[in-house]
């Protein structure tokens, strides 16, 4: 019940700053989560059995299914704002399931100030968290030098900046993209 009401409030405050409600399943494939985003697909956890080969495994993050969802959406107009809250999977005995958060802003202009303003708002409007951002070393999806891990009370709960541009050539998105994501387990919800 309490995960619903948080989750709630975090959509609703979304959706007033101007985004979309993305709701992408947690089976996707190698593809979108790995080969497309240079991402390290050593910690896969694969699904036996599989009826289709666009549902195998088990995301380890929100991000690649937000830039996918851009990527069929590239005959709309710009600016495109989408979110997601959705569980995330990491290996374990048993499997690690998590809430994460993560956002996209997808136009010419857009940058990494306006993401990050956007990202802190959702935790103090809603939970009076406040996030603070540090630079970081580099992660195969973001551009170099434009890239930060966020913290709260000196814990990383995610990270933050513009999308590479290698990356959105693989998406075949034709212009700037910038998001986040966090990891809200342990953070909003126990």
């Amino acid at each position: 019940m309490i995960v619903t009401i948080k989750t709630k409030l975090l959509s609703q405050t979304a959706v007033g700053l101007g985004f979309l409600e993305a709701m992408n399943s947690s089976l996707t494939s190698k593809k979108v989560l790995y080969e497309m985003t240079k991402r390290n697909s050593s910690e896969i956890i694969s699904v036996l059995d599989s009826k289709s080969q666009e549902h195998t495994i088990l995301r380890d993050s929100l991000l690649p299914s937000l830039l996918d969802n851009l990527s069929k959406n590239i005959h709309e107009s710009y600016p495109q704002k989408l979110f997601e809250t959705g569980v995330v999977f990491s290996k374990g005995k048993p499997i690690d399931e998590s809430i994460n958060l993560a956002a996209v802003i997808a136009y010419k202009d857009t940058n990494y100030s306006e993401i990050k303003a956007i990202m802190q708002s959702l935790l103090k409007t809603n939970f009076k968290i406040i996030s603070e951002t540090k630079t970081s070393q580099n992660n195969e999806l973001f551009t170099k030098g434009r890239h930060a891990d966020i913290f709260v009370n000196n814990n990383k709960i995610g990270e933050i900046g513009e999308i590479d541009s290698n990356i959105l050539e693989n998406f075949r998105i034709r212009t700037s993209v910038v998001g986040f994501e966090i990891k809200l387990s342990g953070l909003i919800f126990d």
